[in-house]
């Protein structure tokens, strides 16, 4: 039977930096989460110009990080609010968008360009006459509003060395994306094997935090999630960004991530799952207020979205 994947972070958000760290070794893999509060005002703005968006959201975990660390293969899996955010540029979208492939070695790709969303009174602004004396300046739109983010982690070569003695992961700058790095994405067709991940199979470690939410002006939410554990076996991990856009659309991207340990890749699967509100209340859903205010509403509304396209690849070093 499969095992739910869900995402249980409901606690309040911590407004101090103080910087917590998790962490567990197994078959020859480190595994170091890095948990603090959300960022104060004066880092988003910095945030925001730095990824060259237009918003950034209310509430960022700028300094959570994750880091799935295999030394012996010079490779690191990472989940950072600040990657992900990134990924809600239109330039970058665009640069990193990857329709097909067999193999590549440009791990920094997506597959899908997420759809642009309006708010439901966005038809009532657009047929309402302006005055002609109005001063009114239109900017260019530059970034997704909606922080509807489809970013699948990044992947990355340990290009540096640790001295004698040195903590490997004490210096994040020993960690940088390699340009010319021996990693490769492969489509395949190999499903992650559900049957491995149900309690016959006990988990040895986990760990989750949220990376960013934003309350949409009052008209949804935003949200992004990553939940992982740890078996005697393997390790497997769902990254999620929950979108909900009131009076429109729901729409959950997920990126799950599984590792056996002893092969050379990471089995990746990046599904896509969306529907209008007009198409959900049909379903019979209910869009009441103990639904709107639960912080886990992606896991309550997952098996009522349709999938529209799952995206299998394999990261091998």
């Amino acid at each position: 039977m499969e095992t739910k994947d869900k995402i249980t972070v409901s606690q309040a958000p911590k407004t101090n930096q103080q910087i917590t760290t998790e962490s567990h070794e197994e078959k020859g893999w480190k595994f170091i989460f890095k948990k603090s509060g959300i960022l104060p005002s004066k880092e988003l703005d910095q945030l925001s110009d730095g990824l060259n968006l237009q918003g950034i959201p209310d509430v960022v975990y700028g300094k959570n990080v994750a880091l799935l660390i295999n030394e012996a293969n010079n490779v690191t899996y990472e989940i950072s609010p600040q990657d992900s955010l990134s990924y809600c540029n239109f330039a970058k979208q665009k640069s990193t968008f990857k329709e097909t492939f067999d193999k590549t070695s440009d791990t920094d790709t997506i597959s899908v360009i997420p759809t642009e969303l309006k708010i439901k009174q966005a038809e009532f602004w657009k047929h309402k006459k302006i005055s002609e004396d109005a001063d009114i300046k239109v900017l260019e739109k530059i970034s997704d509003w909606t922080y509807s983010t489809p970013y699948k982690g990044s992947i990355k070569e340990i290009k540096t060395k640790k001295a004698e003695g040195e903590d490997l992961t004490s210096e994040m700058e020993n960690l940088s994306i390699s340009s010319k790095s021996k990693i490769n994405l492969e489509k395949t067709d190999e499903e992650i094997p559900l049957h491995n991940l149900t309690a016959s199979n006990p988990i040895k470690w986990f760990s989750e935090f949220l990376l960013f939410e934003d309350e949409l002006g009052d008209c949804g939410l935003s949200q992004s999630t990553f939940r992982f554990r740890v078996m005697g076996d393997c390790f497997f991990g769902l990254l999620r960004s929950y979108l909900r856009v009131d009076d429109v659309c729901v729409r959950i991207y997920d990126t799950r991530i599984y590792h056996e340990f002893g092969k050379n890749y990471i089995l990746r699967e990046f599904s896509v799952r969306e529907n209008s509100f007009e198409e959900l209340k049909k379903k019979g859903f209910r869009f009441d207020s103990e639904f709107i205010t639960n912080h886990r509403q992606s896991d309550l509304i997952y098996q009522s979205l349709d999938v529209r396209s799952i995206f299998k690849d394999k990261v091998v070093f």
